[in-house]
């Protein structure tokens, strides 16, 4: 490749990458395609002194090699930009460096062996009447032929009330767990800045200092719950989590899932809209409803970038030499439509097999919680369906949203039950 290959090469990426941090257009899967296919598919974009990998093989490289990619580095990355004069940005630090999706093993290894206790497939199957009754209790509300703003009066309320439940904060305000989940997502999102960041921390610490009176209250007295069932686990070592640890770890859990299911259950039911042959597939056999939920998470994928990894050493990836000290992103939602790995990658196939998209992403850092968002997945789209199977498209089209980088999905989704 000559110097001016690599330079014309090199302006595209930044011109369309630049397009992408802008929230324009609401759908960049046009703009994935496009930088997965240009050069090698991988990336440096100058503003966010970051390298960016639109290819699947690339994305797995990154979450599999957890060596030369860390993850404990939030203090350097985007999304620790804060005022260490402000107390609440510092309180905020503390709780976030915490997390287990910001350390590495052995650390990572403590805390993700105490929550992980709680999501074996034993575990979560425990939960399953829980999320059924918290379904049939928001479906009861409504009745066929209403209209609805899917978004705003189902998914919206689904993964709280489950998460909820589950936990065992049936009695937290719903509108400050809403708002204090979007608030923590978008603190990781580098686009977030100054006023709206200062907003997302305190609408996230609101949410942390309401759990932590809910663990204090189990501590005192023990209930058949998801926060009672980590306070007694012990990690790998045999050593207990320390209060602020086991308060991060059990925050994350409650806010972590509720973007992405809402996304999951809203780009489901679009899908369903306008893919009628599929719809007729599922409906004829319901049994098809945890593939329906695979190809709906890999063409829709909640998370297009999850916080980015530092090179602990000079590697490659592709043709591409990221040097020590770098942040690399995956982008997700570019990987899970990669031809070389999926064949006609835009189409919805629900029988699609095998389908390993990247969505849950994989290595150390795979979502702990994927088997309770595919519960919840699985009994809301066999309850819907079964209650509401004549549902159509609302009078207003649906609205896709736009401005936040790393969390996509439907804003608006008007449908008739």
């Amino acid at each position: 490749m000559t110097n001016a290959e690599v330079t014309d090469v090199s302006a595209r990426a930044i011109e369309l990458i630049s397009e992408i941090f802008a929230g324009k257009p609401e759908d960049p899967a046009p703009l994935y395609d496009e930088l997965r296919e240009l050069g090698d598919g991988v990336h440096y974009f100058p503003p966010a002194q970051a390298w960016f990998a639109f290819r699947y093989d690339d994305a797995q490289t990154i979450a599999r090699h957890d060596g030369i990619f860390s993850s404990d580095f939030f203090d350097q990355a985007p999304m620790g930009i804060h005022d260490p004069t402000d107390p609440e940005h510092v309180r905020f630090i503390d709780f976030s460096r915490r997390l287990m999706a910001f350390n590495d093993a052995p650390r990572h290894t403590a805390l993700r062996s105490v929550v992980r206790k709680a999501f074996t497939p034993n575990a979560v199957n425990r939960w399953r009447p829980t999320v059924e009754r918290a379904v049939d209790e928001l479906l009861d509300q409504f009745a066929p032929g209403q209209d609805v703003d899917f978004v705003e009066q189902l998914s919206i309320d689904v993964p709280v009330e489950a998460i909820c439940a589950v936990l065992g904060v049936e009695h937290v305000d719903r509108p400050m767990i809403r708002a204090g989940s979007a608030g923590l997502a978008s603190t990781f999102d580098p686009t977030i800045l100054g006023d709206a960041r200062d907003k997302a921390i305190r609408d996230a610490l609101r949410m942390v200092d309401s759990i932590d009176s809910v663990i204090a209250a189990r501590r005192a007295q023990p209930a058949d719950d998801l926060i009672s069932l980590v306070l007694e686990a012990e990690t790998e070592d045999g050593e207990n989590l320390d209060a602020a640890d086991l308060l991060s770890q059990l925050v994350f859990l409650l806010a972590a899932g509720n973007e992405t299911t809402v996304n999951m259950l809203s780009g489901g039911i679009y899908h369903l809209l306008q893919y009628p042959d599929q719809r007729a597939l599922l409906q004829n056999d319901l049994s098809l409803v945890n593939a329906f939920i695979n190809e709906t998470l890999r063409l829709d994928t909640p998370i297009d970038m999850p916080p980015p990894r530092l090179a602990r050493e000079t590697t490659t990836l592709g043709e591409t030499e990221i040097p020590e000290g770098a942040f690399a992103f995956q982008v997700l939602g570019a990987a899970n439509r990669d031809p070389r790995r999926f064949d006609s990658p835009d189409a919805f196939r629900i029988e699609r097999a095998p389908n390993p998209h990247m969505t849950f992403n994989q290595g150390i850092h795979s979502c702990v919680g994927a088997p309770l968002a595919r519960l919840e997945g699985e009994v809301f789209f066999t309850k819907f369906l079964t209650r509401y199977p004549d549902f159509s498209a609302g009078d207003e089209p649906a609205r896709l949203r736009a401005g936040h980088v790393q969390v996509r999905g439907l804003e608006a989704l008007p449908i008739r039950l």
